[in-house]
């Protein structure tokens, strides 16, 4: 039976879904450890191919001057230099990220919130309507 109570929350439960477009409702289906764990190393990963890059953008930039001043000790303080900078990049970015995805997490549990109340008052009004038509029942009978 419709009743206009459900409908309203039934509308207001559809509407948040297509507002939202479910990303919200998608990043609570992880724990948050999970979720915040599994984006950061996706960062990391990106981080590092995109170091990766810059590294050899740089490499065939200075080939010239590098091929004049290549020795061993050149290649020693280049390797340490380098990893240095890649260290500091991973940190960064792995903080940032962090950070960033802690926060959208944060953010989506507390829209789904409101989702989940919707929810729950669209259940208390089924609820009530299936002991209703219990008790019609019993009454027929």
């Amino acid at each position: 039976m419709l009743s206009n109570e459900k409908i309203k929350w039934m509308t207001r439960a559809a509407l948040y879904e297509k507002k939202e477009d479910k990303k919200s409702l998608r990043v609570n289906r992880f724990h948050q450890s999970d979720y915040i764990s599994w984006n950061v190393m996706k960062s990391l990963i990106g981080t590092t191919a995109g170091f990766g890059l810059a590294v050899v953008i740089y490499l065939l930039y200075g080939s010239e001057t590098m091929l004049d001043e290549i020795t061993l000790p050149y290649l020693v303080e280049l390797g340490k230099n380098l990893i240095l900078i890649y260290v500091a990049v991973l940190a960064v970015a792995g903080m940032l990220s962090f950070l960033a995805y802690y926060g959208r997490y944060q953010r989506a549990r507390k829209k789904n919130k409101e989702y989940v109340h919707y929810l729950k008052k669209i259940n208390r009004i089924y609820q009530k309507e299936s002991r209703d038509s219990e008790d019609e029942k019993e009454e027929l009978s």
